[in-house]
């Protein structure tokens, strides 16, 4: 058996005096295969459809991140394998890697671990009978402080030959921090690709996906610069098993691919998972919370459980969570309560729906005016958005209510306290925003962590789910009711 490797796509030949086809591809397809989430029903209503997502086409193609998978396969079912290697803009990495940043940063002691996987991925390789495919791709699972962009700029400082990379990150306030950061370390070398500006000259160029989506539809000359990038970095790749970011993916023929993220592993749909994997490779490098608390990087974060019992009419999810968690003002009541007995500490409260945010600042400027002037609230449609954050980060403001813009890659300096405000189920949404808050200020060694559980139909078994996260990461949980160890409070 053959398989011709490229950057994006790789495709299987088979030996047919060994009737390797009949042997291998059946099973190897299913093998390449998952269930759509809500299968058994598209079952039913399409009679065609298995309900199955293929990993393996019909010619038998695939994304060349299952590499590993698939030769773990053949291997495992005796089948020899030959590799021609078809991938283009080679990359070369330094031996031994430097672990001193442009910027002056030691990949050294405490942040050793850095200078190690930076090491691992760019010497990445997969074994093929007796022999190594160089291989550097691949998924880096940072929890908030492991020190993503340290990781990303070790990796390009240590590239040879003045090899070209792409930065890609999903929002803007992580396309701000990034650029920043790179821009500290290597200057001008440094372009962009955003809504006003269009250049590929720089040795980084960084972007966001949805504006580099829309350009590379439009203009050819995009799509012409995307096919000589040699290395790609995508940044929170979580979000890359949709369809608009995945298929930008495979229009970037990046020889070296690394994505990064601490919650990839909390994606619901399988599809989505496995399309991230099948863009970038098996997973290289996997850093925890505990492990960052441990080391004493992180925080230790206190999660205080509050009681809302407000009644709600129950009719639907949609009415609940508008009852109870939109314009409850007992609900309210309990976030400005907690805002009270520490109104200087810099606090972050979070929130989903943008009538939320505006009900909860309207709310403590009415009953709270004595913090008119140390509070404000923002989202992602505010055009003064970044100066709001700007302010809350230099601590002219100490409490932000602000939408879920910030969990991603926002270094907020000095933050004491989250207060989850939106509720929900997101395993994901609950890590990143927990993370904006332990980063090691020197000063502490735990932040508080506000939370409540919303005791009605439809948001309950949302609360369960978020306590059972704290748990999970082994957070430190103190309910402020008589409750059950999942939250659900005891009766009686």
């Amino acid at each position: 058996m053959k398989i011709f490797v490229g950057n994006i796509q790789s495709e299987i030949e088979y030996d047919i005096e060994k009737m390797e086809y009949v042997r291998c591809y059946r099973k190897l397809r299913e093998f390449m295969s998952c269930n759509y989430a809500g299968s058994y029903w598209m079952k039913k209503n399409e009679k065609k459809f298995n309900g199955k997502r293929y990993f393996l086409t019909e010619k038998s193609k695939f994304a060349t991140g299952f590499l590993p998978s698939i030769l773990k396969w053949l291997d495992e079912s005796g089948i020899d394998v030959e590799i021609i290697d078809q991938r283009k803009n080679f990359i070369e990495f330094r031996e031994p890697i430097e672990r001193v940043l442009p910027n002056g940063w030691l990949l050294t002691g405490e942040r050793a671990y850095q200078g190690d996987c930076v090491d691992l991925a760019t010497s990445n390789t997969i074994r093929v009978g007796g022999n190594e495919v160089y291989f550097p791709r691949g998924l880096v699972m940072a929890a908030t402080n492991w020190g993503k962009q340290t990781f990303n700029v070790s990796v390009i400082q240590n590239s040879l030959n003045n090899a070209k990379w792409l930065f890609l990150c999903r929002g803007d306030v992580t396309y701000r921090e990034a650029l920043k950061f790179y821009k500290e370390n290597f200057g001008n070398q440094v372009t962009e690709v955003n809504s006003s500006e269009m250049d590929f000259s720089g040795r980084i160029v960084i972007a966001m996906q949805k504006t580099l989506f829309n350009r590379a539809q439009k203009d050819m000359r995009v799509r012409v610069a995307l096919g000589k990038i040699n290395g790609l970095i995508v940044d929170e790749c979580h979000e890359a098993g949709g369809t608009e970011f995945s298929r930008l993916i495979t229009w970037i023929n990046a020889y070296a691919k690394f994505f990064v993220s601490g919650t990839v592993q909390e994606v619901a749909n399988p599809v989505k998972r496995l399309v991230i994997s099948g863009c970038s490779g098996g997973i290289l490098y996997k850093g925890t919370n505990d492990e960052m608390i441990k080391k004493g990087i992180s925080l230790r974060p206190i999660i205080h459980v509050y009681l809302n019992d407000e009644s709600v009419t129950h009719k639907n999810y949609e009415i609940a969570y508008s009852e109870s968690v939109i314009y409850s003002e007992k609900r309210a009541k309990l976030i400005l309560d907690e805002v009270l007995k520490a109104p200087k500490e810099r606090t972050y409260i979070s929130f989903n729906i943008r009538e939320h945010g505006r009900f909860l600042y309207e709310y403590f400027c009415k009953n709270a005016p004595q913090l008119i002037n140390r509070i404000d609230w923002t989202h992602g449609l505010d055009k003064e958005r970044h100066e709001k954050i700007e302010r809350f980060k230099r601590g002219e403001l100490d409490i932000l209510i602000c939408s879920l813009i910030l969990k991603q890659s926002a270094n907020i300096p000095d933050m004491r306290k989250l207060i989850l405000a939106q509720g929900g189920k997101s395993k994901i949404n609950v890590k990143q925003l927990v993370g904006r808050l332990i980063r090691n200020d020197g000063k502490n060694t735990t932040v508080d962590v506000v939370d409540f559980f919303d005791d009605s139909k439809w948001l309950s078994d949302h609360s369960v789910k978020r306590v059972n996260t704290y748990r999970k990461e082994g957070f430190e949980i103190v309910f402020h009711y008589s409750a059950s160890i999942f939250g659900r409070p005891k009766k009686g």
